[in-house]
């Protein structure tokens, strides 16, 4: 469903980011956006994570890692918005 809007977003020039608050998601996700995106180069972003950050069109998160990035994408696709750091997150007025 995400995918149409990624591949239009991207064709246009932009940048996209898809973040969950769950590692677990991040990474079930990311084989399947480097399946469907296999030309593009993706950064994998979270705590531990053995990928260096490089710029990319296509970045895949937890959100924390969203707080060392300002008006950096032109879609953001962010999953369980309800959820820390997002819902009723004070350090997200502190963030810029």
């Amino acid at each position: 469903m995400i995918f149409p809007a990624i591949d239009h977003v991207i064709k246009k020039g932009g940048r996209v980011a898809v973040v969950s608050p769950r590692i677990d998601v991040i990474l079930e996700l990311a084989p399947r956006l480097r399946k469907a995106f296999s030309k593009l180069d993706l950064v994998l972003l979270y705590g531990d994570t053995p990928e260096e950050y490089h710029y990319t069109k296509l970045v895949l998160a937890t959100t924390h890692q969203l707080l060392k990035f300002s008006q950096a994408f032109d879609l953001l696709i962010i999953d369980e918005v309800d959820s820390f750091p997002f819902h009723g997150g004070w350090m997200l007025l502190f963030s810029h």
